[in-house]
């Protein structure tokens, strides 16, 4: 049975590698509303390994899917999409369920356009919430707590019944730039098992167990910090 779904995300290269997943394994996707202003850190967080990354992921996300979405797939891009507009516009797909990859914090108007509104979260969201939390856990000394949270959006962040959560497999060798390329494979599946579920009616949520520590933006020099040991622990890793 085909499900009304809608994406909410921003126009970035690991969400177009999320479409295009989605679309090659039979999932049908109504419309994709992209958010074009994203928070601004209030201090220095320059990039520190986004150049390897960008070259990595264009290699492997690239790799079996086209580098753009379908031209035939409804794309718009609203700069907020708690705008009274962008609300309105979602509302008239009458979405039976939704996906957030990558947004800002949705006002409840948005929230409220879903019977369910699905988010993934960088992060294990009972231990880790808000901003760059696949990099606060090694900050932390807890790589065994680097992971993904499919979870159910609410009025608070990150805070919703959860759907799916695992941990992001680490590997020998493995590199900082590395990481995000793993973690958005894993959430794609992870996602997709949802969808199948939801469209059996067989979707279960659970409660979270505890609320995570809230994380904002990670300064530049803890982002240099985490990559040196992230890239060290991996290369202490068994093979």
């Amino acid at each position: 049975m085909r499900q009304r779904l809608v994406l909410l995300s921003t126009d970035a290269i690991h969400h177009v590698y999320f479409v295009n997943r989605l679309l090659a394994q039979g999932f049908e996707l109504d419309a994709v509303f992209y958010e074009t202003h994203a928070l601004e850190p209030p201090f220095p967080v320059e990039p520190v390994f986004d150049e390897a990354q960008r070259e990595f992921e264009e290699a492997e996300f690239r790799r079996d899917l086209p580098a753009t979405v379908p031209a035939d797939l409804p794309v718009f891009y609203y700069r907020s999409l708690n705008e009274p507009e962008a609300v309105a516009h979602i509302a008239r797909y009458e979405p039976e369920i939704g996906i957030v990859f990558g947004c800002g914090k949705l006002a409840p108007t948005v929230i409220r356009c879903f019977p369910i509104l699905l988010n993934i979260h960088k992060g294990l969201a009972e231990e880790y919430r808000g901003l760059d939390t696949d990099l606060w856990p090694i900050y932390h000394f807890e790589l065994d707590s680097i992971g993904v949270t499919v979870h159910q959006v609410d009025e608070e962040l990150d805070t919703g019944p959860v759907a799916k959560s695992a941990r992001v497999p680490l590997h020998r060798g493995m590199r900082i730039e590395q990481l995000r390329h793993a973690w958005v494979v894993l959430a794609t599946e992870m996602v997709m098992d949802c969808l199948r579920q939801h469209t059996r009616g067989k979707l279960a949520l659970r409660k979270q167990a505890r609320v995570g520590r809230y994380y904002s933006f990670m300064p530049t020099e803890l982002k240099r910090l985490v990559a040196r040991r992230f890239n060290a622990y991996c290369r202490s890793l068994q093979a």
